[in-house]
């Protein structure tokens, strides 16, 4: 059976700023597995609790659950088969989920049963590209389905039905329908990535070379759980440099000055940015060539703060105590900051 991976997409902060290399070396680490994401728009509320995320997830998987009809001449069970023994479409590997379900025997084919499901009408809900499928010996054991909606929520990653179908005797079968919901830990990931790290000052100049560099200094008087100072930033600094495939491997190819405006627009996108997480997962991230952008801003009261962002791989936006990951490129609004468009100080 098929147990397809995604992230929440590619962070494109960096990307709005500076074009990027792809290819090089693969990594693993943290992030979603085997599901289907929601959009996450908006930054998890400072209010939210990781119980109520929990609790939040639970209503809406019981809510998915309720969606799904009873087949026709369905019968309740408990007894969940081994041939259906998890959701249809595959378990996310996590530990922030919530699996609810509901199973029948139904007086149908395998076949019969597997048209009934691609054809139900399930409010607010539309049948997945992908099915799953195990065969054994004297054929399929199972078929699978998954119904995905619009729904979005700052407390979940991901929601989806999941249904399965499997054999019940010779002209039975049975069904299973999994409401499979993974929830996010509000609290922001914790940066700890060891390696040197950099702290550049607006006023100076972007380093040559970030070779070995892994990140930045956290800067003191950020507010706990924010990326950023309080206030809105007067000017900034913008440092790209090339992974191990560009002409000059990990050297600066980018030095950019921003002036108020652009400062300010940067900041309150990197505000916007959800920093809730999912616990335990386990993540195969795309090629990463180690390239990365610096940002430098200068907040008055606070001196600078610094941000670094990798722009191939497993991305990451980190201010070196907390980190974003793999974020969803509708994180920014439709004035996204690219070259043409930043309004850049002289110098």
């Amino acid at each position: 059976m098929s147990s397809p991976r995604t992230a929440l997409g590619a962070l494109t902060l960096a990307a709005a700023l500076t074009a990027t290399a792809v290819a090089g070396c693969g990594q693993t680490q943290t992030g979603p597995a085997g599901a289907v994401p929601a959009s996450a728009s908006s930054a998890v509320p400072s209010s939210a609790t990781r119980t109520g995320n929990e609790e939040a997830a639970r209503r809406e998987a019981e809510r998915l659950l309720a969606l799904w009809t009873s087949p026709p001449g369905g019968t309740a069970t408990t007894v969940r088969p081994d041939t259906l023994a998890g959701p249809a479409m595959g378990s996310p590997a996590v530990d922030s989920l919530i699996v609810v379900s509901r199973g029948w025997r139904v007086p149908m084919s395998m076949r019969r049963a597997t048209e009934w499901v691609k054809g139900q009408a399930v409010e607010g809900l539309h049948l997945g590209e992908g099915s799953s499928a195990v065969s054994g010996p004297d054929g399929a054991e199972q078929v699978g389905y998954g119904f995905v909606g619009d729904v979005t929520s700052a407390a979940w990653q991901s929601a989806t039905l999941q249904v399965g179908v499997g054999p019940d005797g010779a002209s039975g079968s049975q069904m299973w329908v999994d409401a499979v919901v993974v929830w996010l830990d509000p609290a922001p990931a914790r940066d700890e990535v060891t390696g040197e790290r950099l702290r550049v000052a607006v006023a100076g100049n972007c380093p040559a070379t970030d070779r070995g560099v892994v990140g930045v200094t956290a800067t003191a008087g950020t507010p706990a759980g924010r990326m950023l100072p309080d206030g809105t930033p007067t000017v900034g600094l913008v440092c790209r440099w090339s992974g191990l495939n560009g002409a000059s491997p990990l050297h600066l190819v980018t030095e950019r000055r921003l002036d108020g405006t652009a400062a300010a627009r940067l900041a309150a996108q990197v505000a916007a940015v959800p920093l809730g997480h999912v616990n335990g997962a386990i993540m195969h991230c795309p090629m990463d060539d180690g390239s990365a952008v610096l940002v430098a801003l200068t907040y008055p009261g606070h001196g600078d703060a610094n941000l670094w962002m990798t722009t191939t791989g497993c991305t990451r936006l980190t201010n070196g105590s907390i980190t974003a990951s793999n974020l969803t490129p509708d994180l920014l609004t439709p004035d996204q900051l690219t070259p043409d468009q930043l309004p850049l100080a002289h110098g």
